[in-house]
């Protein structure tokens, strides 16, 4: 993560282990959800970096992009394997795929 105005990196998340393509900033700016080629949906909070979520069995193939409802309420990674996830952000196990 890199500030903008101080030029500096603030932090490097490590979580993944293989290329990040995609990120998301949620709208309340409280978490940063990144998908990668590893299959994982990673949410972090933004006030102390500390990973909150792994999910890791969400796609068989690299999360090429996400989305959230506009009530932070949802989360929808869709992969490289023609699948949409929908996620609840207040009970991240439960999933519904489409």
């Amino acid at each position: 993560m890199y500030h903008l105005e101080e030029k500096v990196v603030l932090i490097v998340l490590k979580e993944h282990q293989g290329m990040i393509n995609c990120v998301l900033l949620s709208q309340k700016r409280k978490m940063i959800i990144s998908g990668g080629d590893d299959n994982c949906v990673l949410i972090h909070s933004t006030g102390n970096f500390l990973l909150l979520h792994r999910l890791d069995k969400l796609h068989m193939s690299d999360v090429r992009s996400m989305r959230m409802n506009p009530f932070e309420s949802y989360l929808l990674p869709a992969g490289h394997d023609k699948r949409i996830n929908m996620i609840s952000l207040n009970n991240p196990e439960k999933v519904i795929t489409c």
